[in-house]
């Protein structure tokens, strides 16, 4: 039967607050899977969020039952912790941490009801027990009291007597009953004990295995990154070998192309040189010399500068830079970092290193952020902006040289501006 007065989709999706969210997140955790399926397959029939958080409740549900073996292997101590910080773990494990917690605490509820129903019953049986003997006692009591009057009066004696008698027997059994009773309480005390005991015992066993079993998974952990880093460390030796053994070949096909191709032009020189007259011969040979040695020259020069471009780190023994230009022209190499001071003409040529030139300075000052980048990358200090920087060129005066922050003037060189010194080849 549909309910009466049901709102629309509309005002179903207005009523839609926060408390409601709550209370419908309550009330879905108490159904079965059956009626929460119910709920979402009928829709139309329910509230938006009720049915929001039905589906948001099966599929926790599902995703929770990932994590059931892992859970069933926790201690009370880490169940609690998950359950009492859940901004820290998936709501995932957490759902199946409170599942799991409730299952133990509905198993010892259900231990404890039996144990309590055992010891009632156990109770109920001595206490039947002792009403049956005292019924059978009443019953007895009477025919004796007959048989009594019926006697003789010299038995009167003899029956009182054994009326003593069968009261200290009563009384007898009534001590030897108790003591049944309290023995079997002392049994069941210690049959409590000894469960308790147990589960204690099991309680360790469960956090050792936990304990070991993490020690397994961190060892294992252990092994698999030292795995992984030799392995990294093979790849990388395995490449740069690779690259050494490529550089060497590409150099030896260099050097053996050089060598062929100066063989050719020294041989056609040779064939050229030999139909000259005898009066040549001595002026080409002692060209042939001079080229041989500017060829040698200009080859070392070539070789040094080639393994270079700009932006690389450039190191010698009088210190470290950074390239900034690489053309036929030569190499410019600018310092790490800046100095500070009036025009110093001390630091021309000290160490290979020397102030710019009006030029080199131009150049820095056009290129100033493609050479920051060239620093910052080789970790150097950064051209200053809106500042003055020494060139070694002088000014419109013999006691003035030129400086710039982009724009440049001449000062006198008693003036303090900023020094970035450079070396070219």
């Amino acid at each position: 039967m549909e309910p009466k007065n049901e709102p629309t989709t509309l005002q179903r999706s207005s009523d839609n607050t926060p408390q409601q969210a709550v209370s419908d997140n309550q009330r879905v955790r108490e159904l079965d899977m059956q009626k929460l399926k119910e709920i979402i397959a009928d829709a139309a029939m329910y509230r938006a969020s009720l049915v929001e958080a039905c589906r948001h409740e099966v599929e926790l549900r599902e995703k929770s039952k990932a994590f059931a073996r892992q859970v069933s292997k926790m201690d009370k101590a880490k169940l609690r912790e998950v359950v009492a910080n859940p901004q820290l773990y998936a709501e995932e494990l957490v759902y199946a941490c409170e599942q799991e917690q409730a299952e133990r605490r509905r198993i010892w509820y259900e231990q404890q009801k039996h144990k309590a129903e055992r010891i009632r019953l156990e109770r109920e049986r001595k206490a039947e027990e002792v009403r049956q003997t005292q019924v059978q006692q009443g019953k007895e009591a009477p025919e004796q009291h007959g048989a009594v009057r019926k006697k003789r009066r010299p038995y009167v004696f003899a029956m009182v007597a054994i009326l003593v008698l069968a009261g200290i027997g009563i009384g007898g059994y009534t001590y030897y009953k108790e003591q049944q009773n309290r023995l079997e309480q002392e049994r069941i005390a210690a049959e409590m004990r000894r469960i308790m005991e147990e589960h204690r015992v099991e309680e360790q066993r469960i956090a050792k295995e936990k304990a070991a079993e993490e020690k397994r998974r961190e060892q294992q952990r252990i092994a698999a990154q030292k795995a992984a880093e030799q392995q990294r460390i093979a790849e990388e030796k395995a490449a740069e070998e690779k690259r050494i053994a490529e550089e060497k070949i590409a150099e030896e096909r260099r050097i053996a192309a050089e060598k062929a191709a100066e063989e050719q032009r020294i041989a056609e020189q040779k064939r050229a040189e030999e139909q000259r007259v005898l009066a040549e011969q001595q002026r080409i040979a002692a060209e042939k010399e001079y080229r041989k040695r500017q060829l040698a020259e200009q080859q070392a020069r070539q070789n040094r500068l080639s393994q270079y471009k700009e932006g690389d780190l450039f190191v010698s023994e009088d210190g470290k830079g950074v390239v900034i230009r690489h053309n036929a022209q030569g190499m410019l190499v600018i310092g790490m970092s800046d100095k500070f001071g009036s025009w110093p003409g001390y630091y021309a040529n000290a160490k290979g290193w020397r102030l710019p030139t009006r030029e080199e300075l131009r150049y820095i000052q056009s290129n100033k952020t493609k050479i920051n980048q060239y620093l910052s990358n080789n970790k150097g200090g950064q051209i200053r902006s809106g500042v003055y920087y020494w060139s070694a060129t002088t000014g419109y005066r013999s006691n003035e040289r030129i400086a710039s922050n982009g724009s440049e003037i001449s000062r006198d060189h008693s003036n303090k501006n900023y020094i970035r010194l450079v070396q070219s080849f």
